[in-house]
C-alpha cells in the first residue's frame, strides 16, 4: 500500500507546530487517561491502571475528534479489534479472533443493558446509533469478561456508558453531511425539574447511501434511521438514585441479496428491510459508603426486523441485582442475581424456516467476586466466578483469578486465568437455511441447507493474559497485553450425507450442512498502545496488534467444516492518531490505519487515512471539515456471505457544525 498520503501530511504539519500556540490539552492529559474511572472489568468503579485486564477507554474527547459518526467506526481506534464494514450498514466486528458478519464472541452492552441478539448469537450494530454526544465513553475489554458479565463474554465485553443526565444541562444542535451523500442531525435538551430531578430529550436522524461496487457503481445498501429518547436521574434521598432511560427507533435500510432456491437456483433482488424497536431501563442505586452499595436494575428491549427471507419481533426482559461491601480492610466482595426472559416470534420462508417459529428461553445467572489486597498498594489478587442455567446448555460455571502488582503508582503488572462460554443461538438450535444451490452433471438441481441441532452445547474458552502498563512520565504511558486461547466444542459445519428431497418442487438433491460442537482452536497475540505528548498542543496515540488463530476442525468425507464459514482475521493492524492545537482556536486530528490482508476472503490490505480540521469561534460553536478514506477512491473491508459482489468504502469530504446553548 501507499504510505504517501500520511506521509505528505506529517511534512505539511511540522511547520505548523512551530507556531502553535502553547495550550494545554487538559482533558488529553497522560495523567487523565491513566487514571481514567472504569466499571467493566469488576462491575465496580477503579482507574484504569488499577484494573487487571486488557482494557482500552474511548472518551468522550476522542469521540468528538475522532470526525466519525457511528460507535462502530469509533471501535477502529482500539488495539486488538477488528472493525471491518462489509456494506452500507452491516458490519463485522470482533475482538481477538473470529470476525464474520455474525461475530458471536463478543458482548455489547450500552449502559448495562446487552444488545446481543438471541437469534444469532450477534449484534446489529445499524441500529445502535447513539447520540454521540451523550456517550460518557466507551469501555473495552479484550479477553473473558464472563465471570462477572456472563455467558457469550468469550473474547471481549464492549461497555458504551451514556452521560449523567445532570452532564447535559441546555440544549445542543448537531448537524452534517458528507460526499458520500450521508446526512445527519441531532438535537438534545436537558434541565432539572423539582419533581423528577435532571433530565434529557434526545433525537436523531440519520440517512446513509450505500457504499460502492467495484466497477464504481451505487450500490443499494443504504440506510434511513430515525431515534428518539430520554434519561432522568432523580436523587431520591442523600443516598439514593433512580435512574429512568429509554429509546424508540424506527428505519429502513437497503440490501441486495442473492438467495438460493431450487427453481430458479438463486434468486437475486434489492431489497428494502424494516426495522423497529425500543427499550426502558429503570436502576435503583443506594450507596452506603465509597466501599459499599446495591443497585437494582430492570429492562424490557423489544426489536422488529421484517427481511424478504425472514422476519422476527424479539423482546427481552432482564432483572439484576447488585451488592457491593467490604470484608475488612483488606477485602471488596461484589455479588449480585440476574434474571432474563427471552421471547421472539419468527417468520419463516422458502429459503429459511424456524421449527417452532415462536419460542421462549430463560437464563437464571449468579457471580460473586472478591477482591483481596495481600500487600496493601502492591500486590492484590482476584478471584470470582459467574454461574448460570440457560435452557440451551443448563449449568455453567464461568471463573477467573487475576493478579496484579504495582511497583509504585505508575507501574502495573498482571496476569489472568479464565473460563468463559457461548451459549448456541436460537438460529444454530432450529434452523434450516439455505446456503448454495446448483446442478449436477445429470442437470439435477441440488441444494445445500443449513440444519440446526438441539444436541448443541456451549463453546468453551480457556484463556490466558498477562499484561503491563507503565506511565513512565507525565508525557509518555505504554499499555501492553499478550494473551494465549484455547478453544474446544467450537460450533462448526460440516456437509452430511445426501438425499432426495420431493418439496419444494421440483425434486433435487439435499445436501445438509450439519452444525456440531467438534471444533478446537488456538488463538494467541499480543496488543501495545502508546501514548506520547510531544508538547502542551501535541498529543499522539499508537497501537499495534498482532494475532494468530489456528483452527482444528474434523474432517468428512463430503468437506471440512470451514467450508461455509465465513469468519476472516487480519495478523497485522495498526493505528496511529495525532490532536494539535492550533492558533486562532483552530485544531487539527489525523488518524492512519492499517489492517493486514484476510486471508480466506482475499482481501487485500488497506491504509485508511482521515484528517479532520476543527475552528471554534466560541465555547459553544464548532465547525469542522474532514476527509476520510483519503488515499483511494474504494476499498473492500470484509465480504458478505450472501452477497456475490462485493461493496467498498469510498473516499468522502464531510462538514458539521455543532451549537450549545
Amino acid at each position: 500500500m501507499r504510505l504517501y498520503g500520511p506521509l505528505l501530511f506529517w511534512l505539511t504539519l511540522f511547520p505548523m507546530l512551530s507556531r502553535a500556540q502553547e495550550r494545554d490539552l487538559g482533558s488529553l492529559s497522560i495523567e487523565d487517561l491513566i487514571n481514567v474511572k472504569v466499571t467493566s472489568v469488576a462491575k465496580k468503579e477503579q482507574t484504569l491502571l488499577e484494573s487487571p485486564a486488557a482494557i482500552f477507554v474511548i472518551t468522550q474527547e476522542d469521540i468528538r475528534r475522532s470526525g466519525m459518526t457511528s460507535v462502530p467506526e469509533l471501535l477502529r481506534m482500539v488495539p486488538g479489534i477488528n472493525v471491518a464494514q462489509v456494506d452500507g450498514n452491516v458490519w463485522a466486528i470482533s475482538a481477538r479472533g473470529f470476525n464474520s458478519q455474525f461475530a458471536n464472541k463478543l458482548l455489547v452492552l450500552i449502559d448495562g443493558r446487552s444488545v446481543y441478539s438471541p437469534l444469532f448469537s450477534g449484534v446489529y450494530w445499524e441500529v445502535q446509533d447513539l447520540l454521540l454526544e451523550d456517550i460518557d465513553r466507551i469501555e473495552v475489554i479484550r479477553g473473558p469478561g464472563a465471570a462477572v458479565w456472563g455467558a457469550n463474554a468469550v473474547n471481549g465485553v464492549i461497555n458504551i456508558l451514556t452521560k449523567h443526565a445532570a452532564e447535559t444541562k441546555g440544549g445542543l444542535v448537531t448537524a452534517g453531511a458528507s460526499t458520500a451523500e450521508q446526512r445527519f442531525v441531532g438535537f438534545r435538551y436537558g434541565g432539572k425539574s423539582r419533581q423528577l430531578g435532571d433530565f434529557r430529550l434526545f433525537s436523531k436522524y440519520n440517512q446513509r447511501e450505500g457504499m460502492a461496487y467495484p466497477s464504481g457503481a451505487r450500490s443499494p445498501d443504504g440506510l434511513e434511521v430515525w431515534r428518539g429518547g430520554f434519561r432522568v436521574d432523580t436523587p431520591a434521598s442523600a443516598r439514593d438514585t433512580l435512574t429512568w432511560q429509554g429509546d424508540v427507533y424506527r428505519g429502513t435500510l437497503g440490501q441486495h441479496v442473492v438467495l438460493p432456491a431450487v427453481d430458479p437456483l438463486t434468486y437475486s433482488t434489492d431489497e428494502t428491510v424494516d426495522i423497529a424497536g425500543g427499550n426502558l431501563l429503570a436502576r435503583w442505586t443506594r450507596t452506603y459508603s465509597p466501599r459499599s452499595d446495591f443497585s437494582l436494575q430492570g429492562y424490557i428491549d423489544t426489536t422488529r426486523r421484517s427481511e424478504l427471507f425472514a422476519g422476527q419481533r424479539i423482546t427481552t426482559f432482564d432483572l439484576q441485582f447488585q451488592q457491593r461491601y467490604s470484608l475488612g480492610p483488606r477485602q471488596d466482595v461484589v455479588w449480585g442475581l440476574g434474571y432474563r426472559r427471552m421471547e421472539d416470534r419468527l417468520r419463516s420462508s422458502n429459503i429459511v424456516t424456524f421449527n417452532p417459529e415462536n419460542r421462549g428461553t430463560n437464563l437464571f445467572s449468579g457471580f460473586v467476586e472478591d477482591e483481596i489486597l495481600i500487600v496493601p498498594q502492591h500486590f492484590r489478587l482476584t478471584v470470582g466466578s459467574k454461574f448460570e442455567h440457560d435452557d440451551y446448555t443448563g449449568a455453567q460455571a464461568e471463573p477467573t483469578i487475576r493478579i496484579s502488582y504495582s511497583a509504585s503508582t505508575h507501574h502495573q503488572a498482571w496476569a489472568s486465568v479464565s473460563r468463559a462460554v457461548r451459549t448456541p443461538s436460537r438460529a444454530e438450535w432450529d434452523v434450516r437455511g439455505n446456503l448454495a444451490s446448483m446442478l449436477d452433471p445429470h442437470g439435477t438441481p441440488v441444494l445445500v441447507g443449513l440444519l440446526g441441532s438441539h444436541l448443541l452445547g456451549g463453546e468453551k474458552l480457556w484463556a490466558y493474559e498477562a499484561g503491563y502498563r507503565w506511565q513512565f512520565s507525565s508525557r509518555l504511558s505504554l499499555d501492553v497485553a499478550t494473551f494465549l486461547n484455547h478453544y474446544k466444542d467450537l460450533n462448526i459445519i460440516f456437509v452430511g450425507q445426501p438425499a432426495v428431497e420431493l418439496s419444494p418442487p421440483p425434486p433435487h438433491v439435499f445436501v445438509p450442512a450439519l452444525s456440531a460442537t467438534r471444533g478446537q482452536a488456538t488463538a494467541g497475540g499480543t496488543e501495545a498502545a502508546l501514548t506520547f505528548r510531544p508538547a502542551n498542543f501535541w498529543q499522539l496515540a499508537t497501537s499495534y496488534s498482532w494475532l494468530e488463530v489456528k483452527k482444528s476442525p474434523p474432517l468428512t468425507s463430503y468437506g471440512s467444516a470451514d467450508e461455509f464459514s465465513p469468519i476472516d482475521d487480519p495478523r497485522h493492524q495498526f493505528n496511529l492518531r495525532s490532536t494539535v492545537y492550533l492558533p486562532q482556536n483552530f485544531s487539527v486530528d489525523a488518524n492512519t490505519y492499517y489492517v493486514s490482508r484476510l486471508q480466506q476472503q482475499q482481501t487485500p490490505p488497506y491504509v485508511r487515512f482521515d484528517i479532520r480540521l476543527a475552528w471554534n469561534p466560541t465555547e459553544r460553536v464548532q465547525f469542522s471539515v474532514g476527509g476520510q478514506n483519503l488515499l483511494e477512491d474504494r476499498h473492500s473491508e470484509f465480504r458478505s456471505l450472501y452477497v456475490a459482489t462485493p461493496t467498498e468504502a469510498r473516499r468522502s469530504a464531510y462538514f458539521r457544525v455543532t451549537w450549545a446553548f
